[in-house]
């Protein structure tokens, strides 16, 4: 069907080929003119949507760089309309198709670099109902673009198969040709070996549980099913867990809510620590991502305040430990927590800081594969890969964002480490271990 579609576009008019000028844009030429940097992305029959072929994203062990699988590149005129319309198939969420954009000097233009998408305009594959959906990806043509190209792209670390077929650029010019790129070399996915020795014990597993908040309460529940799911879960266990506050969930007269923490508190195995008091963006300014911790020194120093008074205040609970809501912070954050002697340890703290007497706990390999995905084959493999090696590790989570297969993927990765011998602290508690 897709060859005769071909033979009667280029019997019509050059104008209406100009609508999609892409090369083999339906893979029934195989992969031809595609730039494909890894061995996980193939044409196959089993991924058509029409025609004979389509192309297929099949990863069944999460790879540290995703996949990676560009169109042919095409000219393109500045303020222009220009859109990327394609099919997917897919049961699971883990890709993306994006648009780069290059400027005379073949420099990728993005629009702002702390965006998740990176500064690409880019769309999700996100039905994960195993139908096939029509997605369609609308964009401007920066100032400063003479080219573009798409790319498809499961994300770092995650499995799962996707099926993509019937790619169409339109809002080119007619009769635009693809400029040849030169196809780089496959990536090598292989990890060079960790040439150190194991220490004498597993590592300690600090698991950092971020947004606690009473958000998503049913009925006579004071918090979400998935935040008591997850209590009763480290009970059974017996595994400890910190568990990151926003500020904001005590501003609300919930006494319910506040008897809640402070129950929790009271057993050994949960520490509350200080998750910002909004968690929220704010405005951008020169097109720069702002968040509760890259804003000036006072206004952060007030906001650490607002939610360590809140949390005394109305639980009796003294926060010792601190993380920033997204990660995001900058040089006035250490300053801010100085101000703070009783917060003894920074989650993810900046590497630069230069005079902080907080214990900066890194991040070296992740629960969530992507985040908000607990993935227990990315954690084993990067765990055997890296993280044994490493005195402690701090392991991610939101557990109010996982339904039961995410919950089950964090809990094979609970049992994996306690299988391996590594003992799980509360974030305090491994700071006193330390200072002995």
């Amino acid at each position: 069907m897709k060859k005769i579609l071909f033979m009667l576009l280029t019997m019509m008019s050059f104008a209406v080929f100009a609508e999609n000028p892409l090369a083999n844009p339906g893979f029934e030429d195989g992969v031809n003119g595609w730039r494909i940097a890894e061995d996980v992305s193939k044409a196959s029959p089993e991924a058509a949507h029409s025609g004979t072929n389509g192309l297929r994203v099949k990863i069944d062990t999460g790879l540290p760089y995703g996949s990676s699988v560009f169109t042919s590149r095409l000219p393109v005129d500045p303020g222009k309309n220009l859109t990327l319309t394609f099919w997917a198939k897919t049961n699971d969420k883990m890709l993306g198709v994006y648009l780069y954009y290059y400027d005379k000097d073949g420099k990728v233009i993005k629009a702002g670099k702390s965006d998740y998408s990176g500064g690409l305009p880019m769309i999700g594959v996100s039905k994960a109902d195993g139908k096939w959906n029509e997605y369609i990806l609308k964009s401007i043509v920066p100032e400063n673009a003479v080219a573009v190209d798409g790319w498809i792209h499961a994300y770092s670390s995650q499995v799962g198969t996707v099926d993509l077929d019937d790619f169409v650029f339109t809002g080119l010019k007619e009769g635009v040709q693809a400029i040849h790129v030169k196809q780089k070399p496959k990536k090598s996915y292989a990890q060079k070996p960790i040439n150190k020795a194991l220490p004498e014990h597993p590592p300690v597993i600090i698991l950092k549980l971020d947004d606690m908040t009473q958000r998503g309460s049913k009925g006579n529940s004071v918090v979400s099913p998935s935040w008591q799911k997850l209590v009763d879960f480290l009970e059974k266990e017996n595994i400890k867990a910190s568990l990151g506050i926003i500020g904001s969930s005590l501003e609300n007269d919930n006494q319910a809510y506040f008897d809640w923490l402070k129950t929790q508190n009271k057993k050994e195995y949960i520490e509350f620590w200080n998750h910002g008091q909004t968690h929220k963006e704010l405005p951008k300014v020169n097109n720069k991502r702002r968040c509760e911790f890259n804003a000036p020194f006072a206004e952060q120093k007030a906001t650490l305040q607002q939610t360590q008074q809140l949390v005394k205040d109305k639980t009796g609970i003294v926060l010792k430990a601190f993380g920033a809501p997204f990660n995001v912070t900058n040089t006035d954050t250490e300053k801010a927590l100085e101000e703070f002697p009783e917060i003894d340890i920074w989650f993810f703290g900046s590497n630069k800081t230069k005079e902080s007497k907080k214990l900066i706990l890194k991040r070296v390999i992740n629960l969530e594969q992507p985040t908000m995905s607990p993935n227990s084959a990315g954690l084993i493999r990067d765990y055997e890969y890296k993280g044994k090696f490493e005195p402690y590790l701090v392991l991610q989570g939101h557990p109010n964002g996982w339904d039961d297969r995410k919950f089950n993927e964090f809990a094979k990765s609970v049992a994996y480490l306690k299988g391996k011998g590594c003992k799980f602290m509360t974030v305090s508690e491994y700071y006193e271990q330390q200072k002995k």
